[in-house]
């Protein structure tokens, strides 16, 4: 049996970390509160359905007690907090891993029983640095000649 994956959330981070777990065999379960989102995904070939999950019946019909993998990826930090402390409650067992908007709540969200939490700011930033780090590579007698000008 392929493992259940639950996606809180299928907007851009939601909609790759649901294709992800698709494509490495997992049985992908989708919820979200945007009835367009919700049709997207099913049209895509994910299970899904419209519901907030701050409200425990909701997780509950989803059948979120036997789903050990859960990603947590709504924008807003302090929903993202709420969801986590039900999760906990829920799914003790479940590895969460949570979208924190800003590095500023990572603390919080990990407070609230995410496994792992990853936040936008520092991805970001990895990220330009990365591609910085790149183009310096490959440029590096051009950019390191007005550097060298510069210092004399």
């Amino acid at each position: 049996e392929r493992p259940r994956v639950l996606v809180i959330g299928f907007g851009p981070a939601g909609r790759v970390v649901a294709e992800q777990m698709r494509e490495d065999g997992a049985r992908v379960i989708v919820l979200d509160l945007n009835p367009h989102l919700v049709t997207a995904a099913r049209r895509l070939g994910f299970e899904a359905s419209v519901g907030d999950a701050q409200h425990e019946d909701v997780l509950r019909h989803l059948g979120v007690q036997a789903t050990p993998l859960v990603a947590v990826t709504v924008p807003v930090p302090q929903v993202a907090v709420q969801i986590v402390h039900l999760l906990r409650v829920l799914a003790p067992e479940a590895f969460v891993v949570v979208r924190a908007r800003y590095n500023r709540y990572l603390a919080e969200i990990e407070k609230a029983g995410a496994a792992v939490a990853h936040d936008e700011e520092t991805h970001v930033g990895l990220r330009i640095a990365e591609s910085m780090k790149a183009r310096l590579a490959s440029k590096e007698t051009v950019v390191d000649e007005p550097i060298q000008q510069a210092a004399e």
